[in-house]
């Protein structure tokens, strides 16, 4: 009943605003409260129809992925439209259904319990802390630095190579050219290896 007076309102309203009338302050309630509802209803429906497209942009997958998740877990994520409301339920159906797990998991994290994965984190994490200590001690040096001072140097000898070959010739000049080509090798080699110390 009180819908369809707010209807009867809104109707009235919109009637009066088109022939340049003010409509009362009752009708203007009762068209706010039509269009909210109106609005509502939207809202659900197209949170029932989210294209594919969107929802690869929302969760930065490809469809693939997201098909290969679908199938999985059991999530309908399939179709040319994602129904929302359906893949929230399934989400927490699936975290409710695997609670115990993901809480024996994180359990572990927090107790220190070994597993492989866990291990390799630690060792990754303990490797980056200690090359940090060692750049910021200057006995680190990052590979970028290191690659454009030798780069500079290289500069630094193609100019001493043309005043070389100008002073004693090209017999001189192709001696240092050698030798820079030697040296260039060299630190492609030594810049492009992990073990080296650079960071």
């Amino acid at each position: 009943m009180a819908d369809r007076l707010d209807r009867e309102l809104a109707a009235e309203a919109l009637r009066k605003k088109q022939r340049g009338e003010k409509p009362t302050r009752d009708e203007l309630r009762a068209l706010r409260r039509v269009e909210a509802a109106r609005e509502e209803e939207l809202r659900w429906q197209y949170y029932a129809t989210i294209p594919k497209g969107h929802w690869e942009q929302m969760s930065g997958r490809h469809v693939k992925v997201i098909n290969e998740q679908a199938d999985r877990y059991d999530i309908p994520l399939r179709g040319k439209t994602i129904d929302l409301p359906a893949v929230v339920k399934r989400i927490h159906d699936f975290l409710a259904e695997k609670k115990y797990v993901l809480t024996a998991a994180q359990s572990d994290s927090m107790t220190g319990a070994v597993t492989p994965a866990l291990e390799k984190w630690r060792e990754a994490k303990a490797q980056l802390a200690r090359m940090d200590v060692k750049e910021r001690k200057g006995v680190l040096l990052r590979r970028e630095d290191v690659h454009d001072w030798l780069v500079r140097l290289g500069t630094i000898m193609r100019g001493a190579a043309d005043r070389l070959q100008r002073e004693f010739g090209k017999a001189a000049l192709t001696i240092l050219e050698e030798a820079l080509q030697d040296y260039e090798r060299e630190l492609e080699q030594c810049v492009g290896s992990e073990d080296h110390g650079t960071a």
